[in-house]
């Protein structure tokens, strides 16, 4: 029999941390659940449940869960194109069918990418950088009202972006060494990290490169910019699905 996960305390601070924690171990019991009825726990079951169990009563009704392909105005029909487990995207944008529940959705219209992991690899974390970094590089033409009523192209520099995150279920036992992983990958693909001010506030602004975020359930998390030390850097925080604390590496 599985051992049962530990609730979290109802006397931790503050309530939307403690109904995260809490929502954390719901997903991790049902990922044991289905390892323990016999099921083949794989990568769709992972992010079923994910979806399932946090996005689906969490977000807005304003954004939409997908799963598909991100093209841009320059994007060809022959092009390799990169499927992204969870697509969170803008409804008030069309998007192109492909079929089997697949889509392509505009740059523009998306928010963020999340790829779930049953249990994180080097080889699988490699594969969300490379996914990542495509997503990074295609060109968004969003257009905003001026005071006089005409439309004016928006500049990049002026832009979100969109955010790329990676959940696993399980992975290495120290985040540090996811932390490396990162490091060595972008160096590898001379992929540039790019140079922090000293505030959170500062921070947010600036697009990652690649990888926003790595979330390991139950464990820690590993940031592209967030959290990273001043200057140059990717570093982890002690997290679970919410937190702001910052960990020396």
């Amino acid at each position: 029999m599985a051992k049962r996960a530990a609730l979290p305390q109802a006397l931790a601070p503050g309530i939307l941390r403690w109904h995260m924690d809490s929502v954390e171990t719901v997903l991790l019991g049902l990922l044991e659940t289905s390892r323990s009825s016999g099921h083949p726990v794989n990568k769709g079951t992972a992010r079923e449940h994910f979806i399932r169990a946090y996005l689906r009563d969490h977000l807005g009704e304003d954004v939409g869960v997908g799963t598909g392909e991100i093209i841009d105005g320059h994007t060809t029909i022959r092009a390799r194109h990169n499927q992204q487990d969870i697509v969170l995207y803008r409804r008030g944008f069309p998007k192109i069918a492909i079929g089997g529940g697949i889509d392509a959705f505009l740059v523009e219209s998306v928010i963020a990418t999340i790829e779930v992991k049953s249990d994180l690899s080097k080889s699988e974390l490699q594969k969300s950088v490379t996914a990542a970094r495509t997503v990074k590089r295609l060109k968004s033409h969003l257009l905003a009202r001026t005071e006089g009523g005409r439309s004016k192209r928006v500049k990049p520099q002026d832009q979100t972006g969109i955010k790329s995150y990676v959940v696993a279920y399980d992975g290495p036992k120290k985040m540090s060494t996811v932390h490396k992983w990162l490091r060595f990958m972008h160096t590898k693909a001379r992929i540039p990290i790019p140079r922090l001010p000293d505030t959170l506030g500062e921070r947010v602004n600036i697009q990652a490169p690649s990888v926003d975020a790595v979330f390991v359930l139950g464990k820690d998390l590993c940031t592209s910019t967030m959290f990273a030390s001043p200057g140059y850097g990717i570093s982890c925080a002690r997290a679970h699905l919410t937190a702001s604390g910052e960990c020396a590496m």
